[in-house]
């Protein structure tokens, strides 16, 4: 009877462990996706959807299990009719995965550039997409409350 038990625990611990969507990679975010949501679903000003139009597909995350590197190329934005160089970045931090399953995978580690702990989920559509909620908590930067969608490249 032990025998049995034993192999349905393991077969169960398997497929649970399989079914848990995966960070590792290299993930790049999706302009298409994410303006579509925000077209549909976000109401916002039209230079805020403006600006979001030009700087999304920009970001790459690379998660490698115990770290993550985001990487913002330079790019030039359309501001107020005016042409403008902005800098991009490359920051990489550590991460710990607190909770998993077939949809999410939570994380704690630091937030791109101010460098404060936070709490991330991200929201699995199929092992290959992803998105995260983006609102803002800096009084100086307008309520976003879209998902940006990320595609695993690699």
């Amino acid at each position: 009877m032990r025998r049995p038990l034993a192999a349905l625990i393991s077969i169960m611990t398997i497929a649970t462990a399989q079914a848990s969507p995966s960070l590792v990679g290299t993930w790049v975010s999706s302009h298409d996706l994410t303006m579509a949501f925000a077209n549909k679903h976000a109401k916002l000003e039209e230079r805020t959807t403006h600006f979001l139009d030009q700087i999304m597909g920009r970001l790459t995350l690379r998660f490698d299990g115990k770290r993550v590197t985001s990487d913002m190329p330079d790019w030039d934005a359309d501001i107020g009719g005016q042409r403008r160089r902005l800098a991009g970045f490359r920051e990489t931090s550590e991460y710990q995965v607190l909770f998993s399953n077939d949809h999410v995978v939570v994380i704690k580690g630091r937030q791109q550039v101010t460098g404060k702990e936070v709490v991330t989920v991200y929201n699995f559509v199929d092992k290959d997409t992803m998105w995260v909620y983006q609102d803002s908590t800096d009084k100086m930067v307008p309520e976003l409350n879209i998902r940006e969608y990320f595609v695993r490249v690699k």
